[in-house]
């Protein structure tokens, strides 16, 4: 949203003020531009800029997380955490499924409702050059019902500002 003084009188100052709802922003760089038009004859135009950089509490790499059955029936995962926080840990990692049932779900509709659990190990803690750590944690789960269900990861952490971190993922049992 951008305010201006609507009238200036040639040779006074005027006050332009551009803001944004960052509620739709997530961790990251952005700059946001705006055109000023006016009736001056020797720059009638003009450009301002304003940059910010959002930074996230944790983040997630991979962005979605799938759940996969290894070769030992097994389903693991691997999530890398970054926060600028000393002695992150994750206390419980829950998944919730999306609501509907998938088209093809062939199972009794108690089994898609059934509970995924998850266990969680830190593997590596890693401080990197620009004060953050990387925390990358192992997800592992025994027995996850016979469809696939999507859904969110949901991390519960002992971050005083971002005590969850929901990720998008999928579990999926294969054939």
């Amino acid at each position: 949203m951008v305010g201006f003084d609507s009238i200036i009188p040639p040779g006074r100052v005027g006050t332009v003020t551009e803001s944004v709802n960052l509620s739709n922003y997530h961790g990251g760089s952005y700059t946001k531009s705006a055109s000023i038009m006016s009736n001056a004859k020797n720059s009638p135009s003009m450009q301002i800029s304003i940059r910010w950089v959002i930074k996230a509490y944790i983040s997630a790499s991979p962005s979605m997380i799938e759940l996969i059955k290894d070769k030992n029936g097994d389903f693991k995962a691997e999530v890398t955490l970054t926060s600028e926080k000393a002695k992150l840990k994750v206390t419980e990692v829950e998944f919730r499924a999306n609501e509907e049932k998938p088209a093809n779900a062939s199972g009794p509709a108690w089994q898609n409702e059934l509970p995924v659990q998850i266990s969680c190990f830190l593997e590596k803690d890693t401080l990197k050059k620009d004060g953050y750590r990387d925390y990358i944690y192992k997800l592992s789960a025994k027995v996850v019902g016979v469809e696939k269900k999507t859904g969110d990861f949901v991390f519960k952490t002992n971050h005083e500002n971002a005590p969850e971190l929901k990720v998008s993922g999928m579990v999926d049992p294969g054939r």
